[in-house]
């Protein structure tokens, strides 16, 4: 389990290594539009409109959609037979399971005096994904390991589910078998 707090999260993957001086200046605002538009898209689907799901909700998890696609592109593969580039430390290493923020860390954090009561209704997030679960990388009907594309993230966002302890929501990349 993972904190995620969007705004430090950000910050901190700004100023890490990973990031040239040039990517850096616009880095946020790039963050900033993915999400966005990430958010818009989710929000204009049917189905998202009959279950009203709030609009902080889906902008926490594009947050964390951005968060996972920083990591992905910065230890993936290029070259087969390479080994997979490492995850420098001033990178934070968080999922696959994010919590959303308490109150506490609200209240910490620069900003507002008040804390808006919305942060306590957000709900953790699942992440099933290739870098959390990169065994999940076979087609589920033939088995095979050679042909698999990952297509994207689920276009209808995150799907409610019910945890052990809280109600949560879990979200994941689509599986394309070219070989079936």
């Amino acid at each position: 389990m993972s904190i995620f707090e969007p705004k430090t999260v950000l910050s901190t993957l700004q100023s890490s290594s990973v990031l040239t001086l040039g990517e850096r200046n616009k880095f946020k605002s790039d963050w900033a539009t993915s999400v966005k538009k990430r958010v818009k898209t989710w929000k204009d689907l049917p189905a998202a409109k009959a279950s009203l799901r709030p609009l902080f909700q889906l902008e926490w998890e594009a947050e964390v959609v951005e968060y996972v696609n920083f990591v992905w592109k910065s230890t993936r593969l290029h070259k087969k037979g390479m080994p997979p580039k490492k995850l420098p430390y001033d990178v934070p290493l968080l999922g696959p399971h994010f919590m959303p923020p308490t109150q506490l860390h609200a209240s910490k954090r620069p900003g507002t005096s008040t804390v808006s009561p919305e942060i306590q209704y957000l709900k953790p997030l699942n992440v099933v994904h290739p870098f959390y679960y990169p065994e999940l990388a076979q087609c589920p009907q033939c088995r095979s390991c050679d042909k698999i594309n990952w297509e994207g993230w689920t276009g209808t966002g995150a799907r409610e589910i019910h945890g052990l302890f809280v109600e949560e929501a879990a979200l994941g990349l689509q599986l394309r078998c070219n070989a079936c």
